[in-house]
């Protein structure tokens, strides 16, 4: 299983449209495909019709939950995580103290239940460079940085960098 992480930390630039249209594309060579949603606005989830009330990246990240008991089935067949309302408290869940040791690992060791179920796991992650999103880097085997041509993607993408810098040294080589 490969994971894949669509990323960077400017908003608005085609994070989500990258990370739905290689899931497709994926989908279409017969790969397997786990899409899991990182972002709160949920777009992803909505796009692939997955429904946002249910327990989703947010309970699998608060709760330390494994990826099996939260994916979901979309009607038109995609295995999903879903974003849902609870994830923009994301950062304040998992900076209480009883959260604060291995919590960038959370993703990475929930997906353990579902390695040999799936070909690829596509993440997409918000702007925020957030616990959601260190923890998207650190389980990650390729990282995508979606980019507009302006100064404001490129600063995004040099900061994203410098976050993955760190991730690199600490938690993902």
């Amino acid at each position: 299983m490969k994971v894949l992480t669509v990323a960077n930390q400017k908003g608005g630039i085609g994070k989500t449209t990258t990370f739905l249209c290689l899931g497709a594309q994926l989908e279409q060579r017969g790969f397997k495909v786990l899409y899991i949603d990182l972002d709160a606005q949920n777009d992803g989830s909505r796009t692939l019709n997955a429904d946002t009330e249910k327990a989703g990246s947010y309970e699998l990240l608060a709760n330390r939950l494994t990826a099996d008991k939260v994916i979901q089935t979309t009607p038109t067949g995609q295995d999903v995580i879903a974003s849902n309302d609870g994830l923009a408290n994301i950062t304040s869940k998992l900076n209480e103290p009883q959260n604060q040791i291995g919590k960038e690992f959370i993703l990475r060791d929930s997906l353990k239940s579902v390695k040999d179920k799936y070909d690829y796991v596509i993440i997409d992650t918000a702007k925020d460079l957030n616990p959601a999103t260190l923890n998207a880097l650190t389980c990650t085997d390729y990282l995508i940085i979606s980019a507009t041509a302006d100064d404001y993607s490129l600063k995004g993408i040099s900061t994203l960098l410098t976050f993955t810098d760190v991730v690199k040294q600490y938690t993902n080589k």
